[in-house]
């Protein structure tokens, strides 16, 4: 059984790194239009892919300027920084007046977030996927390489997901899980080094922790519900842009036979058919 298990483990990490070279080969960051859309996905595209995006250039390089004026010498803690600094510069309110397509104009969002730094405005409010891409964003002009990840639950009427950033860390060569809404990042409770999210949608989760600058634990840093609800299945990819993306499914955690009453009664599959564009599913149970 052990050898089996052994097996499962190795098909699945192949077939994760087939679909990956997949994403390179098609053009994983390459946008085209999705036949029927939702009005406000399309909304978020079209401001994700500012046009204006030129004219807050000026405040990107500030802010690049000011986190190299830092002179962190630890890739970590540059990262770290960065992940803490999109945090403070905003806020996360359930606001019903929220206006989507303006968290998600990136180029815009960093302008905000340098006014909020520089001159004490009012914080802009940014739910997880903006506060996602705008951290990409600085990353990227840090040279500093980053995904999105969105991982899902099945425990509700909604098909439900949560985004943050896996970013490679070149003082560790890993790829680790780094969470700008809650500000927090993982690590294994035995080793404490940082972990990426396959091993918390595979592994014991017990096993693994959040930390930040409040502690370590999931109470201290109020992800319970992640805890308990969300790590059943990861999608590897930009929602708004990617060809292909990879949506990993621990089919131990998650009942794709379940139907989502609140998306008009459909599955998992055909949620994320109508949404992500040509996704490549991969089903397995827990084997790490």
């Amino acid at each position: 059984m052990k050898r089996k298990g052994n097996i499962q483990r190795v098909a699945l990490l192949l077939l994760i790194l087939i679909s990956f070279l997949a994403n390179i080969l098609l053009g994983v960051f390459l946008y085209k239009e999705r036949s029927s859309p939702a009005m406000d996905t399309v909304s978020s595209i079209e401001a994700y892919l500012s046009p204006d995006a030129e004219k807050y250039a000026g405040d990107i390089r500030l802010i690049k300027q000011y986190i190299e004026d830092q002179q962190i010498a630890s890739p970590t803690k540059k990262i770290d920084f960065v992940r803490n600094w999109v945090n403070t510069n905003s806020v996360h309110n359930n606001d019903p007046s929220y206006n989507l397509r303006a968290a998600f104009n990136t180029p815009r969002v960093l302008a905000r977030l340098w006014k909020t730094h520089e001159a004490k405005d009012a914080p802009v409010n940014l739910t997880c996927g903006p506060r996602a891409f705008a951290m990409q964003k600085i990353l990227d002009h840090l040279r500093i390489s980053s995904r999105v990840v969105m991982i899902f639950t099945d425990n509700f009427d909604s098909c439900l997901s949560h985004t943050f950033l896996e970013v490679f860390n070149p003082e560790t060569a890993n790829w680790e899980v780094q969470d700008p809404d809650y500000n927090i990042s993982y690590v294994n409770k035995k080793t404490g080094h940082r972990i990426a999210t396959f091993s918390l949608i595979f592994g014991d989760i017990d096993a693994f922790i959040p930390v930040s600058k409040n502690g370590e634990g999931w109470k201290v840093n109020k992800v319970e519900k992640l805890k308990e609800n969300y790590f059943e299945t990861i999608m590897y990819g930009n929602p708004l842009t990617a060809v292909n993306p990879v949506i990993l499914i621990n089919t131990d955690k998650f009942n794709l036979r379940k139907t989502f009453k609140d998306n008009g009664g459909v599955t998992f599959r055909e949620f994320a058919n109508k949404y992500y564009r040509k996704p490549i599913f991969i089903e397995n149970r827990s084997t790490l």
